[in-house]
């Protein structure tokens, strides 16, 4: 002890050395505030889209509370708060103000997993495609892309989390959901009668759940449904251009 304490007065070097050590006793994690209690498919997506996929979040930590003062001093906060302020990165959609949709081609308000993709999407898809050493995407291949998974996917929680019907009568659809991803996430809560289980514990299985979903369907979208996509525009646009040499001669 005697031998740290006169290195520690006299020696810059070691000084240098405890300097991790001590800053790492006082630096503070990244947190994500989301709700406590019932948890649910919208919520579980936004803390996946940001904790893995977004690299200002990444690995920060995941709070689940209704206690205000906790609320306010996380550095995110989503499906919790009766805030949404995407300056002060406060991300609720349950106040009786909010109106937001996806864009003006929807009529389906967000859920926080919407508003989430919304702002932090096409930079998550970027973000998977290099996690995945997938060649980088084009801007106008991603914005293609992005489109299609909150179509094929992300819209469906924000139809089931804000009690819109499917079929809201027998001639039209109004989401798409293939895979059943949101009953899924509710049956991981624990059951009404179940003391042992950490609500906590189920529900960062749930986030995993939802980076599993997510991988699956962004990777589809970008390896199988855009490459035929750009099959068919080309052979459309060759047919046009033969059809209009054809009506000239």
């Amino acid at each position: 002890m005697q031998f740290f304490r006169k290195c520690s007065r006299t020696s810059a070097a070691f000084r240098t050395f405890l300097r991790p050590f001590c800053c790492s006793a006082v630096r503070t994690m990244t947190t994500i505030a989301t709700h406590s209690g019932t948890f649910h498919s919208d919520e579980a997506l936004a803390c996946y889209l940001l904790k893995e996929l977004t690299p200002k979040y990444a690995g920060a930590n995941i709070v689940r509370t209704r206690d205000q003062a906790v609320i306010e001093k996380a550095d995110i906060v989503v499906d919790v708060g009766g805030v949404y302020d995407p300056e002060t990165n406060r991300f609720d959609h349950h106040q009786r103000s909010f109106t937001d949709t996806f864009s003006g081609e929807y009529d389906i308000k967000l859920s926080s997993a919407g508003l989430i993709y919304k702002h932090f999407g096409k930079d998550a898809i970027s973000e998977l495609l290099k996690k995945e050493g997938i060649s980088a995407l084009s801007a106008s291949d991603v914005e293609v892309v992005y489109q299609r998974v909150y179509k094929t996917f992300v819209k469906s929680m924000d139809a089931i989390d804000n009690g819109v019907p499917q079929y809201p009568d027998e001639s039209s659809v109004k989401y798409v959901d293939k895979t059943g991803f949101a009953d899924r996430v509710a049956r991981l809560n624990p059951r009404w009668n179940d003391d042992t289980t950490s609500a906590d514990a189920m529900f960062m299985e749930a986030v995993a759940m939802s980076g599993t979903e997510f991988k699956s369907i962004v990777l589809d979208a970008t390896l199988s449904w855009l490459p035929a996509r750009t099959i068919v525009q080309t052979a459309m646009i060759d047919r046009w251009e033969m059809e209009f040499k054809n009506t000239k001669l």
